[in-house]
Protein backbone atom coordinates (compact mmCIF):
# COMPACT_ATOMS: atom_id res chain seq x y z
CA UNK A 1 0.00 0.00 0.00
CA UNK A 2 0.94 3.32 -0.59
CA UNK A 3 1.69 5.60 2.38
CA UNK A 4 0.78 9.18 1.96
CA UNK A 5 1.74 12.17 3.84
CA UNK A 6 -0.74 14.49 5.56
CA UNK A 7 0.37 16.70 3.64
CA UNK A 8 -0.12 14.67 0.30
CA UNK A 9 -3.73 13.75 1.27
CA UNK A 10 -4.49 17.65 1.50
CA UNK A 11 -3.21 18.55 -1.49
CA UNK A 12 -5.09 15.21 -3.29
CA UNK A 13 -8.32 16.64 -1.12
CA UNK A 14 -7.91 19.60 -2.42
CA UNK A 15 -7.44 18.25 -6.19
CA UNK A 16 -10.51 15.99 -5.83
CA UNK A 17 -12.42 19.71 -4.26
CA UNK A 18 -11.57 21.84 -6.95
CA UNK A 19 -12.36 19.13 -9.98
CA UNK A 20 -16.00 20.64 -9.12
CA UNK A 21 -16.79 17.64 -6.83
CA UNK A 22 -20.24 18.03 -5.58
CA UNK A 23 -21.12 17.57 -1.90
CA UNK A 24 -23.33 14.69 -2.68
CA UNK A 25 -20.17 13.01 -3.81
CA UNK A 26 -17.83 14.03 -0.85
CA UNK A 27 -20.95 12.75 1.36
CA UNK A 28 -20.78 9.64 -0.59
CA UNK A 29 -17.52 8.91 0.20
CA UNK A 30 -18.19 9.36 3.53
CA UNK A 31 -21.08 6.82 3.90
CA UNK A 32 -18.27 4.49 2.25
CA UNK A 33 -16.14 4.99 5.18
CA UNK A 34 -18.39 4.47 7.58
CA UNK A 35 -19.92 1.31 6.11
CA UNK A 36 -16.24 -0.16 5.65
CA UNK A 37 -15.25 0.67 9.14
CA UNK A 38 -18.63 -0.73 9.95
CA UNK A 39 -17.84 -4.05 8.16
CA UNK A 40 -14.48 -4.69 9.87
CA UNK A 41 -15.98 -5.28 13.03
CA UNK A 42 -16.10 -8.44 14.37
CA UNK A 43 -20.17 -10.01 13.17
CA UNK A 44 -21.82 -11.42 15.92
CA UNK A 45 -21.26 -15.99 15.69
CA UNK A 46 -24.46 -17.94 13.97
CA UNK A 47 -25.17 -20.94 13.34
CA UNK A 48 -22.45 -21.86 10.59
CA UNK A 49 -24.65 -22.04 6.83
CA UNK A 50 -22.64 -25.07 4.88
CA UNK A 51 -24.27 -24.29 1.52
CA UNK A 52 -25.21 -20.44 0.81
CA UNK A 53 -28.51 -19.25 0.60
CA UNK A 54 -29.49 -18.08 -3.20
CA UNK A 55 -32.93 -16.93 -3.15
CA UNK A 56 -35.12 -15.70 -6.33
CA UNK A 57 -35.37 -17.34 -10.00
CA UNK A 58 -32.02 -18.21 -11.72
CA UNK A 59 -32.58 -16.65 -15.23
CA UNK A 60 -29.10 -18.54 -16.19
CA UNK A 61 -27.75 -15.16 -17.55
CA UNK A 62 -24.08 -16.39 -16.57
CA UNK A 63 -21.91 -15.49 -13.87
CA UNK A 64 -19.09 -12.49 -13.14
CA UNK A 65 -16.11 -12.77 -10.84
CA UNK A 66 -15.05 -9.04 -9.66
CA UNK A 67 -12.78 -8.38 -6.85
CA UNK A 68 -13.27 -5.51 -5.04
CA UNK A 69 -11.34 -3.48 -2.28
CA UNK A 70 -10.69 -0.85 0.01
CA UNK A 71 -7.55 1.33 0.85
CA UNK A 72 -8.26 3.08 4.59
CA UNK A 73 -5.01 5.32 3.58
CA UNK A 74 -5.76 6.22 0.27
CA UNK A 75 -9.43 6.66 0.90
CA UNK A 76 -9.81 4.80 -2.42
CA UNK A 77 -12.10 2.11 -3.37
CA UNK A 78 -10.91 -0.23 -6.42
CA UNK A 79 -13.18 -2.81 -8.59
CA UNK A 80 -11.23 -5.00 -10.76
CA UNK A 81 -13.48 -7.03 -13.22
CA UNK A 82 -12.01 -10.23 -13.59
CA UNK A 83 -14.41 -12.24 -16.19
CA UNK A 84 -17.98 -13.99 -17.25
CA UNK A 85 -18.69 -17.30 -17.78
CA UNK A 86 -21.73 -18.94 -18.94
CA UNK A 87 -23.16 -15.76 -20.80
CA UNK A 88 -26.32 -16.16 -22.65
CA UNK A 89 -26.06 -15.99 -26.97
CA UNK A 90 -27.71 -12.69 -27.89
CA UNK A 91 -27.35 -12.29 -31.69
CA UNK A 92 -28.17 -14.83 -34.53
CA UNK A 93 -24.59 -16.38 -35.21
CA UNK A 94 -24.72 -17.89 -31.17
CA UNK A 95 -22.49 -15.43 -29.76
CA UNK A 96 -22.64 -12.19 -27.53
CA UNK A 97 -20.38 -8.70 -27.45
CA UNK A 98 -20.13 -8.82 -23.60
CA UNK A 99 -18.94 -5.58 -21.73
CA UNK A 100 -19.52 -4.84 -18.30
CA UNK A 101 -21.24 -0.75 -17.05
CA UNK A 102 -20.27 -0.06 -13.70
CA UNK A 103 -22.59 2.69 -11.57
CA UNK A 104 -21.16 3.55 -8.09
CA UNK A 105 -24.98 4.52 -6.68
CA UNK A 106 -26.05 7.16 -5.94
CA UNK A 107 -24.69 8.63 -9.04
CA UNK A 108 -26.28 7.08 -12.06
CA UNK A 109 -25.28 9.98 -14.43
CA UNK A 110 -21.40 8.68 -13.79
CA UNK A 111 -20.51 5.24 -16.00
CA UNK A 112 -17.41 3.20 -16.45
CA UNK A 113 -17.71 0.36 -19.22
CA UNK A 114 -15.27 -2.56 -19.60
CA UNK A 115 -13.82 -3.12 -23.54
CA UNK A 116 -16.29 -4.85 -25.33
CA UNK A 117 -15.36 -8.59 -26.38
CA UNK A 118 -16.43 -9.28 -29.24
CA UNK A 119 -18.75 -13.05 -30.11
CA UNK A 120 -17.39 -14.25 -26.45
CA UNK A 121 -19.59 -16.14 -24.19
CA UNK A 122 -16.80 -16.61 -21.91
CA UNK A 123 -14.75 -13.09 -21.56
CA UNK A 124 -11.94 -12.15 -19.20
CA UNK A 125 -11.65 -8.51 -18.96
CA UNK A 126 -8.97 -7.96 -15.84
CA UNK A 127 -9.51 -4.57 -15.92
CA UNK A 128 -9.77 -1.90 -12.83
CA UNK A 129 -11.39 0.61 -12.03
CA UNK A 130 -10.50 3.13 -9.06
CA UNK A 131 -12.81 5.02 -6.66
CA UNK A 132 -11.39 8.20 -4.85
Amino acid sequence: PLESSPSQRSALYEKSSSSNQSDEGRDLWKGVRNFAANFLEEPPVENAVSQPIVEGIDYHLGKIQVALSYDFQTLTLTLKVLQATGLPAKDFTGTSDPYVKILLLPDKKHKLLTKVKKKNLNPRWNECFLFE
